[in-house]
């Protein structure tokens, strides 16, 4: 087989499984039910298998060698209509593959990142894992889903009044209380959370996934306490349990403050913070920034936003947000060597799967997050992020 042929193919191949892989990311990232977001990615999946099954299948029953067989066949010919697409896409994909991986440079907004790995399993004396899938998934190799990194990382606001020089907030996302990841284990997690000391403590959504286990909220999250409070907001697998309000009221039962589409005012050390959250796709209208208190000099202002999804990232722009906290897309929960996360639920694909990200005026961090559906996590620990706001 000429190399030609092989290299076509195999761009063929890469740009075919970009296409069905983004339309999955995609269909969880629209705000459909959790049926039709299913169903969705379900379609998406299949066709990602058996299209090149299919055009193998079409080529070996002819009976002729590939070349003659594109160049010959009918249903070749309908084939390249598919083809020609697959390869601009494929160039696209590597393109934006080097941009990313090698052209980037560190953010300036970025003092410090610091990280320490607690082994969950090894403080236990256990894996506190729950059913087959769970324990069988545990022997997968590399699974990190027990390794919790706890991030300190130090951000540069420019406009970060005075007053609130070194404020720091703990950051939790993406907790799945699916039952299959012990009480235990995020009892350590909370007990992390609290020995970081920040002025504040935030959720930013998909707490909780089977309603039958909302009593693991009180179990878990009632210790958790800081100076300023604790907030949250709720996410899309919230919503899929169908007892949304429940689950906002467990919450608040237990000290939390419900932040979701709507925004408050917190006067801290004489600075004004404006604290927003933002729910949408899955929960609408988002806040209505257009009441809240215009920023002034004669009395300094920190705007910061907790959304479920990055892809808020934009209206939080268009708001004049400062600092926005984001979980959802669980850093793509496997990264693979060089290529890095291949799924993240994200309009974006996996251009926002973790990390911080800047566009004036607003600094972006989202979470890997600290649980997830299927208990599996290669190259992509949980995380748990302490943030400390610095001006310079």
């Amino acid at each position: 087989m000429p190399v030609v042929t092989i290299v076509l193919t195999l761009l063929a191949l890469l740009g075919h499984a970009a296409l069905w892989v983004g339309f999955v990311n995609r269909a969880h990232a629209v705000g459909f039910s959790r049926v039709i977001t299913k169903l969705l990615s379900g379609c998406g999946h299949m066709l990602l298998m058996l299209t090149p099954l299919l055009a193998l299948g079409l080529w070996l029953s002819s009976g002729e060698s590939l070349d003659a067989w594109l160049s010959q066949s009918a249903h070749a010919q309908l084939l390249w209509l598919y083809l020609i697409p697959c390869w601009i896409l494929a160039l696209a994909i590597v393109v934006l593959w080097v941009q990313r991986h090698w052209v980037t440079t560190p953010l300036a907004v970025v003092l410090e990142q610091r990280t320490r790995l607690v082994d969950v399993a090894a403080l236990l004396g256990k894996k506190p894992l729950a059913g087959g899938r769970a324990r069988l998934l545990a022997h997968v190799p590399g699974n990190q889903v027990l390794q919790l990194a706890v991030d300190e990382k130090q951000f540069v606001l420019e406009r970060l009044p005075s007053q609130l020089e070194g404020f720091s907030i703990t950051h939790l996302t993406d907790l799945h209380i699916t039952g299959r990841i012990g009480v235990e284990f995020f009892q350590e997690v909370v007990q992390q959370a609290n020995a970081l000391r920040s002025d504040m403590i935030v959720l930013t959504g998909d707490i909780l996934d089977k309603i039958e286990l909302l009593g693991w909220i009180p179990q878990t999250l009632a210790p958790l306490s800081a100076p300023l409070g604790t907030y949250f907001v709720l996410g899309n697998h919230d919503e899929y349990t169908g007892a949304a309000p429940r689950i906002r009221q467990a919450l608040t039962g237990v000290g939390f403050t419900d932040i979701g589409n709507q925004w408050r005012r917190l006067d801290v050390a004489g600075a004004e913070v404006i604290l927003a959250g933002n729910e949408a796709p899955w929960f609408r209208p988002p806040p209505d920034m257009q009441r809240c208190p215009p920023r002034s000099s004669d009395r300094p202002q920190l705007r910061l936003l907790l959304a479920h999804s990055p892809d808020q990232w934009p209206w939080a722009r268009r708001c004049d947000f400062d600092l926005m906290l984001a979980g959802h897309t669980h850093g793509g929960q496997i990264r693979l060597p060089l290529i890095g996360p291949i799924f993240a639920p994200s309009m974006h694909g996996v251009k926002y799967a973790s990390g911080t990200f800047y566009a004036n005026p607003t600094l972006m961090h989202v979470s890997r997050g600290i649980s997830a559906e299927l208990p599996l996590r290669i190259n992509c620990r949980p995380e748990l992020t302490k943030i400390v706001l610095q001006s310079k």
